[in-house]
């Protein structure tokens, strides 16, 4: 195909153009996606996710310039698919990949081209997804590329195309409460979907709003509000995220100030704990401003960028050595994600090979989980998600690994691995075949009914539950139950919505804001109200959620 034969085709330069605005135009949408949590839980992190994936794939395509529009996409999906966190941002990755498949050895897009593309990307992705769900970020990408069916359009401009892809997607985002109950009883709209409309109103511009290669936005004195990117920003510098805890904490002031050091700011949460992520020059700037609040820092996470990009781009360089107590061979070996120093240590003690750091408001990258694999010397590999939002990720990153038999366990919490990890301890030992091993661990996993406990970040109603804000909710098994003032309200009630006459043990792993004697004091009062029932204590250290319950 030659280079711009159609009316209205693009090619490389203009179209890479167009990625670094819908990133930046992303960027400054990143907040109002978070917010977009069915949960009233403070850890919406949708919006946080997709910005990840997206950003790492502009990495892959930020030196490229005289290519063909099929090199410079399959550069950029293969950035998305590495940078990949949380659901959305890995279905985004998938949609990616299969827009590139579709372009073929093109020069240029056209009209044609781009129906074609959208076709082969949503096919791609909801090929990744096990059981797909309409009302989400998969129904707005299949309806939107429905719009320009190649019958259809192929004779239209391509600008054209795009305006009619947009109007197509901005109508599925608002049908998304009609097509998904949880979202209409939340009244939202599903957040991945949002993030894929607002992506593409970036690409829609005629022009980017500044070159590629230079926002020309100061970093001085930013507009309150605003979340900054340039093409440059993933070439150097650190990615700072931490939580702040206290009492009337100021998100918009804690925005303002935080633009003044760095770009990139997202602040969420409520007055009592807010989650920050800033990109710096200096990661000890952030960190002094949080304290200086009055504020308590927890699960601080510092990302050398600069030296992340060079590790990754460049092929050639050999990766860190394994250390001496992985460096011979072994048959089995097991990576869990897990939340907290003591959910940390539980894990290594039951036989991890390795502990992702990660879970609610940290979810790996596909590339995080791919670093950890290739510093394992194991024939088969046995990934614990423990999270919902990390599945998918781990699951790419198992498909993308070659080395050796990487398997992903539906583990959905932290207590469920747990109780896989000890499954693998009974079997392991006893030589079983692999696949017997993996039955073993997922029937353990499912065995456990998890109740999370947590502080409601603002009112509504879903289920059968009306909660208002600060209350305290029984999240069982992801469905919210139960809503009180009380802790041990909350937990009582959760655990009378489920059949305990079967259960004989419920472990209580208690966070990092609650001293032993609270929680000593907890699980005797639960002991009265809840007779027949063993307890066992432990402490996770995680944040979020002060309890966790595995019941067995």
């Amino acid at each position: 195909m030659k280079s711009c034969e159609t009316v209205g085709a693009i090619g490389a330069i203009e179209l890479k153009q167009r990625l670094a605005n819908a990133i930046e135009v992303f960027s400054d949408h990143v907040e109002d996606i978070n917010r977009l949590n069915v949960f009233p839980v403070p850890d919406g992190d949708t919006g946080i996710n997709m910005q990840h994936t997206l950003r790492r794939a502009y990495r892959e395509i930020a030196s490229l310039d005289t290519v063909s529009v099929s090199q410079l996409m399959r550069d950029f999906a293969q950035g998305s698919l590495m940078g990949a966190r949380g659901n959305s941002g890995t279905i985004m990755s998938q949609l990616l990949k299969g827009f590139a498949e579709g372009l073929g050895n093109a020069d240029s897009l056209s009209s044609a081209l781009l129906s074609a593309a959208c076709e082969s990307a949503v096919e791609r992705a909801y090929a990744a997804v096990t059981k797909p769900v309409e009302g989400t970020i998969l129904t707005v990408a299949r309806e939107s590329a429905a719009s320009i069916s190649r019958k259809d359009n192929a004779k239209l401009d391509l600008a054209a195309s795009f305006k009619i892809m947009l109007r197509a997607a901005e109508r599925s985002l608002a049908e998304t409460p009609d097509k998904l109950p949880v979202l209409k009883e939340a009244g939202f709209v599903d957040a991945g979907a949002m993030g894929l409309v607002v992506f593409m109103r970036g690409l829609v511009a005629e022009h980017s709003t500044r070159p590629a290669e230079s926002s020309g936005r100061s970093r001085v004195e930013p507009a309150m509000g605003e979340s900054k990117w340039t093409p440059e920003d993933d070439q150097f510098g650190y990615d700072v995220q931490f939580l702040m805890r206290g009492t009337d904490l100021d998100l918009s002031g804690i925005r303002h100030d935080l633009e003044r050091m760095g770009w990139s700011v997202i602040v969420v949460g409520d007055a009592s704990l807010a989650k920050v992520h800033i990109h710096v020059d200096n990661p000890a700037h952030p960190l002094d401003y949080a304290i200086t609040t009055g504020a308590e820092l927890d699960d601080i996470v510092v990302e050398n960028m600069s030296a992340q990009y060079r590790r990754h781009s460049a092929s050639s360089e050999p990766l860190e050595p394994a250390s001496e107590s992985q460096s011979a061979e072994s048959e089995y070996a097991v990576i869990g994600v897990a939340q907290g120093s003591g959910m940390r240590a539980i894990f290594d003690e039951l036989g991890c090979t390795e502990t992702i750091a990660g879970g609610q408001g940290r979810n790996p990258s596909v590339e995080d989980f791919l670093d950890v694999f290739r510093q394992i010397s194991a024939n088969r590999l046995i990934i614990l998600p423990n999270n919902r939002n990390i599945y998918l990720s781990a699951c790419q990153a198992a498909e993308l690994y070659d080395n050796s038999d990487a398997r992903v366990l539906q583990t959905q919490t932290m207590p469920q691995g747990i109780s896989a990890m000890l499954a693998f301890g009974d079997a392991a030992n006893d030589d079983i075949a692999f696949e017997a091993l993996l039955s073993e661990m997922q029937s353990a996993a499912d065995q456990v009914i998890s109740i999370e406990i947590t502080r409601a970040n603002r009112s509504g109603k879903l289920g059968q539950v009306d909660f208002q804000h600060g209350e305290i909710i029984a999240i069982v098994d992801g469905e919210i139950r139960a809503a009180a003032n009380a802790v041990d309200s909350a937990i009582i009630q959760g655990f009378r919505t489920i059949d305990i006459g079967i259960a004989e043990l419920a472990t209580v792993y208690y966070g990092e804001d609650i001293t032993e004697s609270d929680a000593t004091q907890l699980i005797e009062r639960l002991s009265n109200a809840l007779t027949g029932l063993q307890f066992e204590l432990i402490y996770g250290g995680q944040s979020v959620y002060p309890f966790l319950i595995g019941v067995e």
